[in-house]
C-alpha cells in the first residue's frame, strides 16, 4: 500500500484535536499527558483515533501546546498514513448492513443460521464518545424482523482499549456487536415465538 501526500490527506480527510491531557491514565499506564486527535475519511465517513502518550515531562514544560501538538503528530504521521491509505477507498459503512458472524450463547436459544434468515442487522452509526475526550466507540445497530417488520435500536459501547494505530472501523463494530449480541438474541427469539398475526392487519367480517 502506497503512502498517500500531504495534499491527498487534507483534501480527503478531515482532523480535530480531540483530547490534550495532563497527566495522562489509561489501561496501559500513567503518563505526564497525551494529545489525541480524531480523523475523518470524508467521502465514507470512516474515522479512528489517534494517541500519543508523551514520554516525559521535560516535553510538557520546554514547548508550547502547539508544539506538543506537532511532536505528537510527527509521532503519530506514518501510522495515520498507512490507516488513511487503505480507508480513502472503503466503501461508506455507516447506513450498511452487518452480517454477524459469531454464534450467540446456548441460553439465547437461537442460533446464527436461524437469526440471520430471519433478521437484517444495520449499522446506523459509529462514533468516538464523547467526541472531547473519548472513552469508547459507540456503535448503534438496528435489527430488523424481515417478517414482521419488528425493530429493536440498540447501542454498544466498545471500551477504550481498542483506541490504536493499528484499529479498523470494522473490528471495533465486530467488537460492538459481540458485547451485545445475546441480548439481541433473546430479543429475536422471544420475537420468533410470538405468532404470525402479531402486527398483520385485520379485516373483520361483521360489526
Amino acid at each position: 500500500m502506497e503512502n498517500i501526500t500531504l495534499n491527498e490527506f487534507i483534501n480527503n480527510f478531515s482532523t480535530m484535536i480531540s483530547t490534550i491531557d495532563a497527566p495522562h491514565i489509561d489501561e496501559t499506564g500513567t503518563y505526564p499527558g497525551s494529545i489525541g486527535f480524531i480523523i475523518t475519511c470524508n467521502s465514507n465517513l470512516r474515522k479512528n483515533y489517534f494517541e500519543y502518550h508523551i514520554p516525559s515531562l521535560d516535553i510538557i514544560t520546554s514547548n508550547s501546546y502547539s508544539n506538543i501538538v506537532d511532536i505528537a503528530w510527527s509521532n503519530l504521521s506514518s501510522n495515520i498514513n498507512e490507516w488513511a491509505a487503505t480507508i480513502i477507498t472503503s466503501n461508506v459503512l455507516i447506513g450498511t448492513n452487518y452480517i454477524p458472524e459469531d454464534d450467540f450463547s446456548q441460553e439465547t436459544n437461537i442460533n446464527l443460521a436461524t437469526f440471520n434468515a430471519n433478521y437484517i442487522v444495520n449499522i446506523t452509526n459509529l462514533y468516538v464518545y464523547p467526541t472531547n475526550t473519548p472513552t469508547c466507540w459507540l456503535v448503534n445497530f438496528n435489527i430488523k424482523n424481515i417478517i414482521k417488520n419488528e425493530i429493536m435500536y440498540i447501542n454498544s459501547q466498545v471500551p477504550i482499549d481498542t483506541f490504536s494505530t493499528i484499529t479498523t472501523d470494522m473490528y471495533v463494530v465486530n467488537r460492538a456487536w459481540n458485547i451485545i449480541k445475546n441480548q439481541v438474541g433473546n430479543w429475536a427469539y422471544s420475537k420468533l415465538l410470538e405468532s404470525p398475526l402479531i402486527n398483520t392487519i385485520y379485516y373483520p367480517q361483521i360489526i
